[in-house]
């Protein structure tokens, strides 16, 4: 009769890279030494391995059971009982008995915990997302893993979360990220992080995109140009989605890209857009009032600025106006002569007199009376 006297259990996880795949991949190696003390008449005992989790029997003594290749067995002169699990799998994990035949039967319990990286649940797990401006925002995030997953909510673009009623954050810990009445400000790309300490962590880009009525700002309405010369004015602009934008005259008259306009969009955002008009070889024909619009199925603006000539710029109607009168720069420009009644530095104004001459033209007479006077 055998007399089992010590039975000791060891376990041994390694990591092994292969060289055709490049990916990392595991084994077990649950390793038994039994010693036990017998006659030479007798034999060894039986060693069975069995994963009792799956009421599956691996191997009895030297003959390996199961069919999945995977599972391997190794002993030193039936004293020292390997069992080798290559390429481990989630349904590994579990309880392992080695198991002899003794009599009481004699067993030892080993476990086998197996981790595995995160991965997202796309069906659990929120897509792109187009609401309209002051809506309530879900946005959802679930993944699997071993041990169970964290995830984590940031901004793509590093900006700051919005959250209901609160300040922003840079980052929130959740499945679930709400966002109550947003704006265009929450538009953007959303990731969602999950990782529980199994490399690799994994993550979803979320787009979410808010719809709002096109609004125009126009910090410079009046816009003065030489004749001949090409001038550049510009719209600036927040819409989505983007819909039609095109500049007009005051007639209604859209204008396109030719020899004589070249009409520009340039996005500087997200939701932001710069509408920028050329005209070129400024004719009088040219001043006047041009329009930037812009439309979208949520509503529509527009914006004025008016282009006019500079001082002396124009000739008088008989030289071809073509009905454009001056405009009145009194207010909108300085005159040349500004300042020339403060002294320079090191001048004083002793004995100084300021002649003013004005000069009227009587057309009847065909004469030219100046008038001089001395203040």
């Amino acid at each position: 009769m055998v007399d089992l006297v010590t039975l000791v259990r060891g376990t041994l996880h390694c990591t092994a890279r292969s060289v055709y795949s490049g990916f990392a991949k595991k084994f077990a190696l649950f390793i038994f030494w039994i010693t036990w003390a017998t006659s030479k008449a007798q034999l060894s005992p039986t060693v069975a391995w069995i994963h009792t989790n799956r009421h599956m029997l691996i191997s009895m003594h030297d003959n390996l059971i199961t069919t999945n290749p995977r599972y391997g067995i190794a002993h030193n002169g039936h004293r020292t009982w390997q069992l080798h699990v290559r390429d481990v799998e989630e349904a590994d994990r579990g309880e392992y008995m080695c198991q002899i035949n003794t009599n009481p039967m004699k067993k030892m319990m080993g476990y086998l915990h197996v981790v595995v990286p995160p991965r997202i649940d796309d069906e659990h797990t929120s897509s792109d997302l187009e609401v309209r401006e002051n809506s309530n925002v879900s946005l959802n995030c679930r993944a699997t893993g071993t041990p169970e997953p964290d995830i984590k909510w940031r901004r793509e673009d590093d900006a700051l979360i919005l959250l209901s009623g609160k300040k922003g954050v840079p980052s929130f810990q959740g499945e679930r990220l709400n966002m109550s009445k947003v704006t265009r400000l929450h538009m953007g790309p959303y990731l969602c992080i999950a990782s529980n300490g199994v490399q690799p962590s994994v993550s979803k880009r979320i787009l979410l995109k808010v719809d709002f009525a096109p609004m125009i700002w126009q910090p410079n309405q009046l816009v003065g140009a030489p004749l001949g010369a090409d001038v550049t004015i510009e719209c600036n602009l927040e819409t989505h989605p983007r819909g039609m934008t095109f500049w007009e005259r005051d007639d209604g008259t859209m204008l396109i890209s030719n020899a004589k306009y070249d009409s520009l969009v340039l996005e500087t955002g997200p939701y932001r857009l710069l509408l920028r008009l050329t005209i070129r070889d400024l004719k009088p024909d040219d001043f006047g009032t041009y329009k930037c619009v812009s439309k979208n199925p949520l509503g529509e603006t527009e914006a004025n600025i008016k282009l006019q000539g500079r001082r002396g710029e124009y000739s008088t109607e008989e030289e071809g106006t073509q009905g454009y009168p001056p405009p009145n720069f009194n207010q909108d420009y300085e005159r040349s002569d500004k300042g020339s009644s403060q002294p320079s530095p090191g001048h004083s104004l002793a004995g100084r007199t300021d002649v003013t001459t004005s000069c009227v033209v009587l057309a009847a007479l065909a004469a030219l009376l100046c008038h001089a006077s001395t203040p």
